[in-house]
């Protein structure tokens, strides 16, 4: 009996101990782990306290912790640093598009990349990491035709119009841009390859803004001294409204920054059908205006032919809830004209669609419209989609 008591007695002992034993090793465990996350967190911090948003100054720290740390730190640190731009930039994704391209030359890992990107910055890294990934292949002498575009972005199950994938095919259009040396007309027909019209229109207008970045940055592009219009005027009548949203751009740099003028360039459009599309397009480019005047909006879209202005707000409101989120875009579309709400919260509720996965959560996102335009948003949908 006393043995079976002292054997007993010893098991006691030994079960106390294994588990003071996990106990230990769980918080040793739990303590280099967190102390890791605190790490990476101050390393984050130390750099966005030094550099601010100094891109220069921060693309020099990412480089440094490049050379001396493991892709999943640099990983981090790096998704930190564009979240703080998110914070404390009224339009980070200038500067977080700059990094997303030195990212991307850091890691050489496309897939791995993506997967770091998201909706932060406007899809800023979206954008940076595929335009990147083209811009190597050009370099490489890569055949363009050899570079299978449909399988670069990530799929949805659950959302087949998730706007990071649109984000995504964004950057795809720019890369096609860039790889075909800014020959839209051969960069846009591939755009053609994705299945969906939504993907198209997404793809078209990376490779249309492209060309208006390239214009912008060294005068160069796909247009003609002898045609303003050109090239809208000679592609596909498909890739007409894309073309048009971005080609603004161009017409309000001729036009010597006139927003009058430009509007009557717009009036010129033929056919009278793309018209629209122009206005969308100086919406869009306007928007920057109204981002934190908003009753703005009203007066420089209402310079415009008054059958346009629609088309006008629809191209402000959507570039605002890609820069400041969809509730900056209610508080839009409840400002505007009565006439011109419409197609306002039409806008929204395809925006929406992209947005989430679930016809509750966009049920509930419609809920924040006014009244009379609850179903607007909540019947919007992508189908047929020429512009967005």
């Amino acid at each position: 009996m006393w043995l079976s008591n002292k054997n007993n007695a010893l098991f006691d002992k030994r079960l106390v101990l294994i588990v003071i034993g996990i106990v230990v090793i769980s918080s040793l465990i739990y303590f280099f782990y967190d102390q890791e996350k605190i790490t990476v967190k101050s390393y984050a911090e130390q750099i966005t306290s030094k550099c601010h948003t100094d891109v220069d100054c921060t693309i020099d720290a990412l480089k440094n912790v490049a050379e001396n740390e493991d892709k999943k730190t640099l990983l981090t640190i790096f998704t930190d640093i564009v979240s703080h731009y998110e914070q404390s930039l009224p339009n980070c994704h200038h500067k977080a598009h700059h990094l997303g391209k030195v990212l991307y030359t850091f890691i050489d890992d496309l897939p791995l990349a993506l997967s770091y990107a998201d909706q932060t910055c406007s899809g800023a890294v979206y954008h940076a990491v595929v335009e990147t990934f083209f811009e190597m292949q050009y370099l490489d002498d890569v055949d363009p035709e050899d570079i299978d575009i449909t399988v670069i972005c990530p799929t949805n199950p659950e959302n087949s119009y998730a706007l990071e994938r649109w984000q995504c095919l964004h950057g795809v259009g720019h890369g096609l841009s860039k790889i075909y040396d800014h020959d839209v007309f051969l960069a846009v027909k591939r755009c053609e390859e994705f299945e969906s019209g939504l993907e198209q229109v997404s793809c078209f207008k990376g490779t249309f803004m492209e060309n208006i970045i390239q214009y912008k940055k060294i005068g160069d592009g796909t247009f003609s001294n002898d045609d303003i219009m050109f090239p809208c005027n000679t592609v596909d009548a498909k890739y007409a409204p894309a073309c048009y949203h971005y080609h603004t751009n161009y017409l309000f740099k001729q036009k010597g920054g006139s927003i009058s003028q430009t509007f009557n360039e717009c009036d010129k459009v033929v056919p009278e059908e793309f018209v629209k599309y122009c206005y969308y397009g100086m919406g869009r480019h306007l928007s920057i205006q109204v981002f934190d005047n908003m009753e703005i909006s009203i007066r420089v879209c209402k310079m415009g032919s008054s059958e346009y202005h629609s088309y006008c707000f629809a191209g402000m409101v959507m570039a605002l809830v890609n820069i400041r989120g969809i509730d900056q875009g209610f508080e839009f579309c409840k400002i505007i004209p009565e006439e011109n709400k419409e197609g306002c919260y039409d806008g929204l509720g395809k925006w929406l669609h992209m947005l989430y996965f679930s016809e509750a959560e966009r049920t509930d996102g419609c809920s924040k419209a006014e009244e009379a335009y609850y179903e607007v948003c909540n019947k919007a949908n992508l189908e047929s989609l020429k512009l967005m």
